[in-house]
């Protein structure tokens, strides 16, 4: 057996492990067994694809959407997945599938496996942690214009690329003054520490992260507009 056959049979073997003891936790909940079988599928291909595993991470987001039509991190990564293999009738086809709203839901049954963020040292860091947490996230809608715009620039579509890239700081724009998110941030606030250090255990986007971010896409967007 090969380095890969051994590697990705062990990965087999980890999901059929953590999928029996989801069912098992949730037994009687389809919906959010589901959903949390979606949610460990697009964590370990996120794995996959920073390793440059990209068949791998691919199967996985698939498998993650068919489990959880709903759930738009994965077909993000999905789509990233489809640029960086230069596949960009695929990487727009999904996005534009992709659902611009998902409901994150937190329930203390699942906290033993292991998930795209830790829930261990979550729960740790909030005070009165509850039960059971849902969410609706909207910041969803900024990664999915971004990530068009980035495949529109890489297939030279200048126009496109602006356009969507606009978009996406317009909706940065809008999520201020959300009340969902809003509320999304007043749970973060409840964090006894808001240290960088402890935002990347938790695998949150820092404020300065964002705000970096944001101005990044900007003088992207000038550098579009100014080539001919």
């Amino acid at each position: 057996m090969g380095l890969f056959s051994k590697i990705f049979g062990a990965g087999d073997s980890k999901k059929k492990t953590q999928f029996k003891k989801i069912e098992q936790q949730l037994a009687g909940d389809s919906d959010m067994i589901n959903f949390t079988k979606a949610r460990w599928l697009t964590s370990r291909g996120n794995y996959y694809g920073q390793q440059n595993w990209l068949n791998q991470a691919i199967t996985d987001f698939k498998e993650a959407i068919t489990l959880n039509p709903n759930y738009t991190p994965a077909y993000v990564s999905l789509s990233i997945c489809y640029r960086v293999k230069r596949m960009f009738s695929e990487a727009i086809t999904i996005l534009e599938k992709a659902p611009k709203e998902y409901k994150f839901i937190h329930d203390d049954r699942t906290i033993d496996w292991d998930s795209d963020i830790n829930l261990k040292i979550f729960k740790e860091t909030i005070k009165e942690f509850p039960k059971k947490l849902e969410v609706k996230i909207i910041d969803w809608k900024f990664q999915i214009y971004l990530n068009l715009g980035l495949v529109y620039m890489d297939m030279g579509d200048k126009e496109k690329a602006i356009e969507f890239l606009e978009k996406s700081l317009k909706i940065n724009d809008a999520m201020a003054h959300d009340p969902r998110v809003i509320k999304e941030r007043e749970i973060l606030e409840m964090m006894e520490h808001t240290r960088e250090e402890d935002m990347k255990k938790l695998r949150i986007e820092t404020p300065r992260e964002h705000e970096e971010k944001i101005e990044d896409i900007k003088k992207l967007v000038e550098e579009l507009k100014n080539k001919y």
